[in-house]
């Protein structure tokens, strides 16, 4: 479980889903100590290091909040190093002007996706 947004909100998310047995890996700005339910396995890393972790990330979980910093953050081509039978949860403001980029490629990976989107307004 790959949660990009690891701030507080973030960081929310990963003790809920950790008693069902999630490995987290939390993906900040900067560096963090791992919030006190992490165990063995679960790790906090920077963004720089994103490519790499989606490459085995079979459930991605987006908590990124809107504004500049998150813009351009997800591209295509980092989408696309997702394995063919990951899940992708948008539960963030972030990311919004890739909505067609990123809809465009997971519409046309099997099995179908999760995708689900906090709208503004």
């Amino acid at each position: 479980m790959t949660i990009l947004g690891f701030g507080n909100i973030g960081q929310c998310v990963g003790k809920f889903l950790k008693p069902y047995g999630c490995v987290i890996t939390g993906i900040k700005r900067t560096l963090v100590k791992g919030p006190d339910y992490f165990e063995d396995g679960d790790r906090v890393l920077t963004v720089d290091k994103i490519s790499e972790v989606l490459e085995t990330t079979d459930h991605l979980v987006l908590v990124l909040p809107g504004g500049v910093e998150t813009q351009g953050l997800l591209t295509y081509e980092l989408l696309s190093k997702l394995p063919a039978n990951s899940y992708v949860y948008n539960v963030g403001r972030g990311v919004e002007t890739q909505g067609l980029l990123t809809y465009e490629l997971l519409s046309k990976r099997q099995p179908i996706i999760s995708f689900l989107c906090c709208l503004e307004g």
